[in-house]
């Protein structure tokens, strides 16, 4: 690795200043990995996200470390290297929950740790931006793009929650790159799919969603916005927020002057409408910063798209200087050091105790807080559905990692059987199933949503809440991980267990639902108020 040095723009080409614009995906082929390694050593990359999810084994990029190393082998300055960590650092040693279970412990200190310790892990494996933390305000229970990856369904609580852990990053030498501006959180389409539309004027707009961005541009010095596809007719009735100079200058006439970067040019839902030359060409224009180009095309396609946007003069250099001038201070700032270079034990501890905090215990008066082992007890996990995959046509299996839940209620419950129900189920398999709890008395059912990209909805299957609500005389417990707001459709229930997500947190849910520990968390959201908000 080399030793890096800040660009002086003043040295810089117009054509170096628009690659300083761009934060490109994964080379698509050798000649663009080729093109990607000369476009660093002449200082005109901006960043570069290297993930498992999109940098495949083949012939000329072995893989994601490969292509990590070759990037740091020609970069002499602080090109950003970035990723999503919702569960923390991909590549580090500690897996976190996803934010909501963070400000379920409705402690500031922890969120604060959640972020120094994903940036203390980042900066050993050589990454210094983030994409997050998300800002948006969890208030739409049908949202799919927030659920929770979101702290919680308030301004104030979002706010507090998002700026310690920006903090925690930011001292860590870390780039974040808060999203999604202007906010998901009241729209219930995946912007992966369709467009986002946001019913807001200018007023609210800064009242409600850009709260927990002004709050933490003012309490912790928010180094970067990442952009959202959002339609906000009442301020921009053509353009989203990503290629919209319209609704980028609300937060800039607030007085923001960090980095802005777009939301990833590979969700179908804006490029259907606009075209993806077109988008890279706009939002230069609207005055964003970085272009996150689609991991669909490579380093000199969306690079052309971006050259060809200043030579038709779409953008100007004007335009081009200030862009470039704060993607270097973007990088200047990481080039402050971790204040550690390794987690600790006492980090280790942090986590387990993050996890064990944020489990929350639902149950209804008279409830007890044990919940006895016996034959008559029926415990039904909730398993993935076998499908064909789109290219190959390989039979595959979608994933719940239930590893922790199997294993410790098969030692808390030896007594009890265990059923595995699909997320579909087939009718022959709902009538087995039906006909299988006839045995029993008790039922705990054992659920998980999954807040992803091209899902639509972070929901339980019709299907399954269809049996459940069959099962509504016996049902004695839910556990559920991933989005709390999926507990609306079965309230019914007397007890709810709230395991949010990873495997230390599905420890704390058996200890809960045994006894052997009590909850702690407390949900960051109204289910009640949110419910009665979609029905009406």
């Amino acid at each position: 690795m080399k030793k890096l040095v800040s660009l002086n723009i003043e040295e810089l080409s117009i054509d170096q200043k628009i690659g300083l614009m761009l934060f490109m995906r994964n080379p698509i082929d050798a000649e663009d990995l080729d093109f990607t390694l000369d476009m660093i050593r002449n200082h005109s990359l901006g960043g570069i996200h290297i993930s498992f999810r999109y940098v495949h084994e083949n012939y000329y990029c072995p893989g994601e470390k490969y292509l990590l190393e070759k990037v740091l082998e020609n970069a002499d300055y602080p090109i950003l290297i970035g990723d999503d960590m919702e569960y923390g650092f991909n590549y580090g040693n500690i897996e976190l929950p996803y934010q909501m279970a963070v400000a379920s412990t409705d402690s500031l200190k922890i969120a604060y740790e959640y972020g120094r310790i994903t940036g203390v892990e980042a900066k050993k494996g050589f990454y210094n931006t983030v994409f997050g933390p998300i800002m948006d305000i969890a208030a739409l229970p049908l949202s799919s793009c927030v659920g929770s990856r979101a702290y919680a369904d308030t301004k104030e609580k979002v706010s507090k929650f998002a700026a310690a852990t920006i903090k925690g990053y930011q001292d860590q030498g870390m780039v974040v790159t808060g999203k999604h501006y202007p906010g998901f959180g009241y729209s219930p389409v995946d912007s992966h799919i369709g467009m986002v539309y946001l019913d807001a004027d200018e007023k609210t707009l800064i009242d409600r969603e850009l709260f927990p961005y002004l709050e933490a541009i003012k309490s912790a010095d928010l180094s970067g916005i990442m952009v959202g596809h959002i339609m906000v007719p009442k301020i921009d009735p053509k353009y989203p927020a990503t290629l919209s100079k319209k609704i980028v200058d609300v937060i800039r006439n607030q007085g923001y002057d960090g980095l802005m970067i777009t939301d990833s040019f590979a969700m179908i839902g804006l490029t259907n409408t606009f075209g993806l030359e077109t988008c890279h060409q706009l939002a230069m224009a609207a005055g964003i910063d970085m272009v996150l180009t689609s991991y669909r095309i490579g380093c000199k396609e969306a690079y052309t798209y971006m050259l060809d946007a200043y030579k038709k003069g779409i953008v100007s250099e004007e335009q081009i200087n200030e862009a470039a001038r704060r993607v270097i201070a973007a990088q200047n700032r990481t080039l402050k050091k971790p204040e550690a270079p390794e987690i600790s034990e006492e980090d280790r501890a942090a986590v387990l105790q993050m996890s064990v905090d944020a489990v929350t215990d639902v149950r209804k008066e008279g409830v007890s807080s044990k919940l006895l082992d016996g034959e008559d007890l029926l415990f039904v996990f909730q398993k993935g559905n076998l499908y064909e995959d789109f290219d190959t046509g390989e039979l595959k299996k979608e994933s719940y990692d239930f590893t922790t839940f199997e294993k410790e209620i098969k030692k808390n419950y030896p007594k009890a059987s265990i059923v595995y129900l699909p997320e579909f189920p087939a009718r022959n398999q709902q009538e087995r199933f039906m006909a299988t709890t006839m045995n029993y008395s008790r039922i705990v059912m054992v659920l998980a949503t999954k807040n992803e990209s091209y899902r639509g909805t972070s929901d339980i299957p019709r299907r399954m809440l269809s049996m459940m609500e069959g099962l509504e005389a016996k049902l004695v417990c839910v556990i559920l991980s991933g989005c709390p707001y999926a507990s609306r459709e079965f309230m019914y229930v007397p007890r709810i267990i709230y395991a949010y997500d990873g495997q230390l947190c599905q420890k704390t849910a058996v200890d809960v639902l045994s006894g052997k520990k009590k909850a702690r968390g407390i949900l960051p959201i109204n289910l009640v108020e949110r419910k009665i908000m979609i029905e009406e």
